[in-house]
């Protein structure tokens, strides 16, 4: 006989916020690197890591993040405002028995 557990797990995810993103100073960063400087005498190899290390120091920067958790037992329509309006609800109607 087979027993099957089903475990649900949550796990937080980091969101950008893209649209709240500072896009000048991103351009200002990237233009005032010296990339010939940055490059010479640098594998290709390196000048990937090079690269990735700069784009990813300068979103964290200018670029706002949210970190949302996840259920796994959700349902994949279920959004973090659906989630939010459902415990709004919830408490409304607790409020609403403790009275």
């Amino acid at each position: 006989m087979r027993i099957l557990i089903l475990s649900y797990s949550s796990h937080r995810h980091i969101r950008a916020k893209y649209s709240r993103a500072n896009v000048e100073a991103i351009q200002l960063c990237l233009n005032n690197i010296d990339w010939d400087r940055e490059f010479l005498h640098r594998s290709i190899d390196e000048q990937v890591v090079l690269l990735n290390t700069f784009l990813l120091n300068i979103c964290q920067n200018y670029i706002p993040n949210e970190v949302i958790t996840v259920n796994d037992r959700d349902q994949p329509w279920i959004t973090p405002t659906i989630k939010l309006q459902i415990t709004k609800k919830n408490m409304l109607y607790t409020k609403y028995i403790q009275n």
